[in-house]
């Protein structure tokens, strides 16, 4: 009875990081596709699996720029988020058991370093220093994506994430979340900061 016990437990203990890694690439096997805004040539890159969807828009510099102009920022303030490789970011969740993440574990991926995305609580220290009012600064944390959420069954969220990389820069976004315990991973490869005036494509 003790072996049967033991051989079992081997097994557990050998299967446990086994189902991790898989929990871990499973993303991996969705389709990513890429299209265009017809209206304003803004790329659009989604990727779908089995219980969830990530979708991410490049924003044109001067398209965030207008619109935070429109909601109090000065100028300086507006160009220099606006400048910063500015995405929308919404994630879904299709499955029937809760779904959590922090963005802060995402990365950034260029052939030489990964860094995570820029944080809003970075962002908002600047804007009060620089003396965004707080009807911009209020607009500011509407419209971001949030640093964290746990997303129960058919929830989404959805909102800006700036990247810190310069218009026109190829990269790579590495999105992790967890569900019941497990790591899941999507890689988005060979995104780009679309800059203003052009038609962004993938290499």
């Amino acid at each position: 009875m003790r072996m049967a016990q033991r051989r079992r437990l081997r097994s557990a203990v050998w299967l446990f990081p086994v189902l991790l890694l898989l929990g871990a690439v499973a993303a991996h096997g969705a389709k990513i596709t890429h299209s265009r805004k017809s209206d304003t040539g803004e790329p659009v890159w989604k990727w779908r699996g089995p219980e969830a969807s990530l979708k991410v828009v490049g924003r044109l510099p001067e398209q965030t720029r207008a619109f935070f102009l429109g909601r109090g920022f000065p100028d300086k303030a507006a160009r220099r988020f606006s400048e910063s490789c500015v995405i929308h970011v919404t994630l879904r969740n299709l499955g029937d058991s809760g779904l959590s993440y922090r963005l802060g574990r995402w990365r950034v991926r260029l052939p030489d370093n990964a860094h995570p995305p820029e944080a809003e609580a970075d962002w908002e220290a600047r804007w009060r220093r620089m003396g965004v009012p707080k009807r911009g600064r209020t607009a500011f944390d509407w419209s971001m994506f949030p640093p964290e959420e746990n997303l129960g069954a058919e929830g989404w969220a959805l909102g800006m994430v700036s990247l810190g990389l310069k218009p026109g820069r190829h990269f790579d976004l590495v999105a992790h979340w967890r569900r019941d315990g497990q790591p899941h991973k999507v890689v988005m490869k060979d995104l780009v900061c679309p800059a203003n005036g052009t038609k962004t494509s993938t290499r």
